[in-house]
């Protein structure tokens, strides 16, 4: 899917020298990420609810480190740096 999207000149400026000054390949690919970072913020209470869970052995039977590889696979196959 693609979108279009409308920046003021000076954020867009900013925003391509954030994007070379972190390595991303372009403005598009840093934009992404930013929304990847707030949708895992967003959703943090959330992942450390789980992580207390499965630290105290309740509802699954995966253990925390288990957990933790699967959620790095998942961020690996998402994009996820």
């Amino acid at each position: 899917m693609q979108i279009s999207l409308a920046i003021p000149e000076p954020m867009l400026k900013a925003a391509q020298r954030k994007a070379r000054a972190e390595g991303y390949r372009s403005v598009q690919e840093y934009i992404l990420q930013a929304l990847r970072d707030k949708w895992f913020i967003d959703n943090l209470p959330r992942y450390e609810r789980i992580a207390k869970e499965l630290e105290e052995g309740k509802g699954t039977k995966m253990t925390l480190a288990e957990f933790n590889r699967w959620s790095q696979s998942l961020r690996k196959k998402h994009g996820k740096r």
